[in-house]
């Protein structure tokens, strides 16, 4: 996805503006949450978080037999 982003034109000029000295900072530490992948808009979807609170619950029961 991010080689497609990359190759158009909106891709291109992020990348500019990424190169400024004043406004590029903020840009281009955006540009690095991005893409490294630590947030993704999958993680805000009704399913994910339930899938997630059933494993946290899980866990803690796991856990609790184990002490």
């Amino acid at each position: 996805m991010f080689d497609r982003i990359k190759k158009m034109y909106v891709g291109k000029v992020i990348y500019r503006i990424a190169r400024l000295p004043v406004i590029g900072v903020p840009v281009l530490i955006l540009s690095r949450f991005v893409q490294y992948e630590i947030f993704q808009i999958v993680h805000l979807l009704p399913s994910n978080i339930a899938h997630n609170k059933r494993a946290r619950t899980a866990l803690e029961e796991f856990e609790a037999k184990l002490k």
